[in-house]
């Protein structure tokens, strides 16, 4: 089968034997995870060598979660758990490393705006996913997880 099927034209695209509405909750978290998983494959291209090896753990713990949301896979809850745990570590060590936040920053000036975008992206999935659990109840750590990862890209993206 190749990329143009045309079972998608209807407006409507098949997930784990469903059909389910392009705009449904479901396939706009999704798409907002892939969004992310895609801007954060930048910073990581661009390559600075702390930030490449968090990043690629994080992609692969957001394409986890994507497969738990459309059925494909499910992450395991501890997993989850101690991913919530390393970026809170991480948070600290940026936190020392660069001190307490004094008044707004600027994008371009103040935070670097690969990072700054992909905070922006995250806090976006971040919605989205809530608005899926009014609709299909997801693990809470998952929406744990996408909190602190914003909150890890917003720190990491300080300039130094």
């Amino acid at each position: 089968m190749g990329v143009v099927t045309k079972t998608g034209d209807d407006g409507k695209s098949r997930w784990n034997n469903q059909v389910v509405d392009k705009d449904s909750a479901l396939l706009e978290a999704v798409g907002t995870l892939d969004e992310l998983m895609s801007v954060l494959g930048v910073i990581i291209e661009r390559g600075r060598e702390r930030e490449e090896y968090v990043l690629v753990g994080v992609n692969r713990v957001l394409y986890r979660i994507s497969g738990e949301l459309t059925g494909y896979e499910k992450v395991d809850r501890e997993k989850i758990e101690m991913a919530v745990l390393e970026i809170e570590g991480e948070i600290e060590t940026i936190e020392k490393r660069k001190g307490n936040i004094k008044g707004f920053l600027e994008a371009g000036r103040q935070l670097d705006a690969n990072l700054n975008l992909a905070r922006t992206v995250c806090r976006r999935a971040e919605r989205r996913l809530v608005s899926l659990n009014k609709v299909s109840p997801i693990d809470q750590n998952i929406l744990k997880y996408i909190n602190r990862l914003s909150d890890y890209l917003f720190v990491e993206a300080r300039k130094e």
